[in-house]
């Protein structure tokens, strides 16, 4: 079996903390990253480029969650990715209309403005890696709390 290493960058703010939880679910092998907008964002996925040089995984997955990128950085980290001297692949899913010129340029790039990114993440994984109620249930909650669906009856529970 390749070995894997999971590098996962998130915001940080619940959403982001949230879809780190769905991944410290389903992963074992995982270096968590945090960040805020801007040039934060190119300083972590700096780090995290650092870390893989480091490691002997076979293959690096870099998974950003409820970050959106521009399409400069978008082009910016495939490229570094690329020119990594081990394999790498790179995994964006994110909700911020704010990245739809991204989202059109880049396969790896899923954008779902209709959920948060928690539940995105969640979503993505648990049908690969099995479904979790007690997870499930916590994602609703994050979901309702952050795209703000105050019909919810998650959104009482999260607040």
């Amino acid at each position: 079996m390749q070995s894997y290493h999971l590098y996962h960058l998130s915001h940080t703010d619940l959403d982001g903390y949230g879809c780190q939880m769905v991944t410290n679910h389903y992963f074992d092998e995982v270096s968590y990253y945090n960040s805020n907008y801007g040039r934060e964002i190119e300083e972590r996925f700096s780090e995290i480029l650092e870390e893989m040089e480091s490691r002997n995984a076979e293959l690096n997955i870099v998974l950003i969650t409820d970050l959106n990128l521009s399409v400069q950085q978008c082009e910016k980290f495939e490229q570094d990715l690329q020119n990594a001297s081990t394999e790498a692949r790179l995994l964006l899913l994110d909700h911020h209309k704010s990245g739809q010129d991204s989202y059109e340029g880049y396969p790896w790039y899923l954008l779902d403005d209709s959920r948060c990114a928690t539940k995105i993440t969640y979503d993505f994984f648990a049908p690969l890696y099995g479904e979790d109620k007690d997870l499930a249930q916590f994602v609703d909650v994050v979901n309702a709390v952050d795209i703000w669906l105050s019909d919810d009856p998650h959104f009482e529970l999260g607040k």
